[in-house]
């Protein structure tokens, strides 16, 4: 489906000649870096509350892991971010975790596939265009900034 939608995107800006700008993002590490806190204050959001909301805590929070290799065992640390690799939820987590990315920039149109984001932005302009595409990049590092920094930005103006 993410092909089908790139295609159509860039069809429809050729057929009315305008100049496209396509970002593709691979986040990398990206299950390892959701953090707990600011993902559980999105899930009433999405309308997962009261007891779904208490066993999304249990799942995600008081977390530990140790590294062993072969007789050598690391010391028992506690996880406080990312979602856990190989489970069905990891995913769907992960999305609940940056879906409101798509409501955060009026220009940029975006695709979202797990942790692999296609933006997309047209104009008749190729100047306007470079322009506003520098600004959004500008703004989704900034988005990024915040879900990567302290959850005290939670209650701040921007949108996380």
């Amino acid at each position: 489906m993410a092909v089908i939608n790139i295609v159509e995107k860039i069809t429809k800006a050729l057929d009315d000649k305008l100049y496209t700008s396509g970002i593709f993002v691979d986040l990398s590490k990206a299950f390892d870096t959701a953090n707990h806190e600011i993902l559980l204050s999105k899930l009433p959001y999405f309308g997962i509350l009261g007891v779904a909301l208490n066993w999304f805590n249990s799942y995600l929070c008081n977390r530990r892991q140790y590294a062993a290799i072969n007789d050598v065992v690391s010391a028992m640390q506690s996880i406080t971010c990312g979602v856990p690799h190989g489970s069905v939820l990891g995913p769907v987590i992960f999305l609940l975790y940056i879906n409101d990315i798509t409501e955060s920039f009026s220009l940029l149109q975006f695709d979202l596939f797990v942790d692999d984001i296609n933006l997309f932005y047209c104009n008749k302009s190729i100047q306007l265009l470079q322009q506003t595409v520098n600004t959004e990049l500008d703004s989704l590092l900034d988005w990024f900034s915040g879900l990567c920094s302290d959850v005290h930005h939670l209650g701040h103006s921007k949108n996380y």
